[in-house]
């Protein structure tokens, strides 16, 4: 892989590329403002690979219009990866392998590390309760 930044982004930093936010979001709101610098940064760095730790995700389709998103406004990004914490207090809604798959975009071997990472985290969480 090649050199470069790549960002780590926190739970909600990759909302900034939802098409509904940011077709709702008033123009002198700070949230706007944030937003802009945030994709102007991204835009700017021209990162290869995004990694993305959200709280929690349980189903395939809570990111997927954002990474689709990401995709079209950053082209260079070639890998991204959700470091996810499986979880749902009212009970998980998706397939582990199909939530694994879809919140990932990436060559085997990033995969690999990743799935791992998520099967520690996971097994994890079942012995905290």
């Amino acid at each position: 892989m090649g050199r470069g930044s790549s960002p780590l982004s926190g739970c909600h930093d990759l909302n900034v590329y939802h098409p509904r936010g940011h077709a709702t979001a008033n123009p002198h709101d700070w949230k706007k403002k944030i937003a802009d610098k945030f994709k102007k940064l991204c835009q700017e760095f021209n990162p290869e690979i995004i990694l993305h730790h959200p709280h929690t995700t349980d189903t395939p389709n809570i990111w997927k219009l954002v990474w689709r998103t990401v995709e079209k406004e950053l082209p260079n990004v070639r890998h991204f990866a959700s470091g996810i914490k499986y979880y749902n207090s009212n009970g998980v809604r998706g397939d582990l392998t199909k939530v694994l798959e879809k919140t990932k975009k990436a060559m085997l071997r990033i995969s690999t590390l990743i799935d791992r990472i998520q099967f520690r985290i996971i097994i994890l969480r079942l012995y905290e309760k």
